[in-house]
């Protein structure tokens, strides 16, 4: 495994993990898996736990890849992660650097407030 290949896989790690812990989308499994067990549902509502099972998935994927031949398909999925966590940090940065941004929730609860007036 290439030093790259690490580092895209930590990141790609941390993207998921994210996702699968505090994401929207994934809201309806963890609840889900809350009504099977609270152990179940621990595991994926502790980032730190699931990235543990995340990265352990991530590994293995990357080890078939390369022993299947499935390698530009697996590269696809892990730059796809990689590409979502770091355009996530640049909006957080630009987000706190631009004193122009524009918040929207703000502006929309501020207009349904003068609205209701």
């Amino acid at each position: 495994m290439s030093i790259w290949d690490l580092v895209l896989l930590v990141i790609a790690t941390e993207a998921a993990t994210g996702i699968l812990s505090k994401g929207e989308i994934f809201y309806p499994f963890r609840k889900w898996l809350h009504r099977k067990g609270k152990w179940l549902h621990g595991l994926i509502d502790c980032p730190y736990c699931t990235s543990i099972w995340v990265a352990s998935f991530l590994v293995l994927l990357y080890c078939l890849s390369l022993m299947l031949s499935f390698y530009v398909w697996f590269k696809f999925v892990l730059y796809g992660l990689v590409i979502h966590r770091l355009s996530n940090i640049l909006h957080f940065i630009i987000d706190r650097i631009d004193p122009h941004r524009i918040d929207l929730e703000k502006d929309f609860d501020d207009t349904m407030e003068k609205e209701e007036d």
